[in-house]
């Protein structure tokens, strides 16, 4: 028999959050559209998740797993806030969001005016001496 030679690199941070994950996800899920029957048939069409397995969601028997956490996500701005402070994320501002709008606008004015000067360049060519204004 061979000897065992694999290592255990699992931290104790990852053994909490993995016992906390169905529990904060239930609690995200049930504080935005609560834990009546409506509410896991309405998830189970959103996830595609049956309705057994919505329900070991809200009751935090289990917690989502990655694709079925993808769609809750995407349509519950709960657990997407959740989900990114479990990695870590700050959450952007939105004087953050603003000032980054403005950034982009100001940006497009300078391309604009720009495009329009080399549009006005090209568009002005000398008139031929031999043609009178006339003709055009």
């Amino acid at each position: 028999m061979l000897p065992k030679t694999s290592k255990n690199f699992h931290s104790q941070p990852v053994d909490a959050l993995k016992c906390n994950y169905a529990h904060i996800i239930a609690t995200a899920l049930q504080d935005e559209i609560g834990n009546s029957r409506h509410a896991i048939k309405r998830l189970s069409r959103l996830t595609g998740a049956s309705e057994r397995t919505v329900h070991n969601w809200l009751s935090a028997t289990r917690g989502p797993s990655s694709l079925h956490l993808i769609a809750l996500a995407r349509h519950s701005p709960s657990v997407n806030q959740i989900i990114m402070k479990l990695i870590q994320q700050r959450e952007i501002s939105e004087h953050e969001i603003d000032r980054d709008v403005a950034t982009v606008v100001e940006l497009l004015q300078e391309s604009l005016s720009l495009l329009d000067k080399h549009r006005h360049s090209q568009a002005v060519t000398p008139i031929d001496e031999g043609q009178d204004d006339t003709s055009l």
